[in-house]
């Protein structure tokens, strides 16, 4: 009976890096023992190479980046950029905490959209991933 292979989640780099190691000289079923995933998976993966590139491209200055896992980008961006000028306008020993997010981006979101009637349309946008970026943020703004 065949062993069943646990469910393996790649971040958009590892894709990006599988995608190279087969030019580097590294054989296919070398670079699926290495990430655990099945030939099928990897020719996939290769096969969307160029959407993986036309992603990251634009996102490249976003630190939460290595760590993505998922392609996906957000419905409002111009919001997601208020937010995070807002962010860095912060002095450095206050603590965000997502009410506070999800209230600043209520305030923001008539101004910046005055046509879209969705209402609550931003805190619907505010989850953990938004977060863990604004906290991204923050810390690299701490070094400068």
């Amino acid at each position: 009976m065949p062993v069943k292979r646990k469910k393996v989640v790649l971040t958009i780099q590892q894709k990006l890096d599988m995608c190279a190691s087969p030019k580097a000289g590294m054989s296919v079923p070398a670079v699926c023992h290495q990430y655990e995933i099945g030939k099928s998976t990897l020719y996939e993966i290769k096969a969307s190479e160029e959407k993986l590139k036309s992603f990251v491209i634009p996102h490249s200055g976003n630190p939460g980046l290595p760590t993505a896992k998922i392609m996906k980008s957000s419905t409002y961006s111009e919001l997601d950029a208020a937010l995070f000028i807002w962010v860095r306008q912060l002095k450095e020993n206050v603590t965000i905490i997502g009410a506070m997010l999800s209230a600043k981006a209520v305030q923001l979101f008539p101004r910046l959209y005055p046509n879209d009637s969705t209402e609550f349309g931003p805190v619907k946008v505010l989850h953990g991933d938004f977060i863990k970026d604004i906290a991204c943020h923050r810390s690299q703004f701490k070094e400068r």
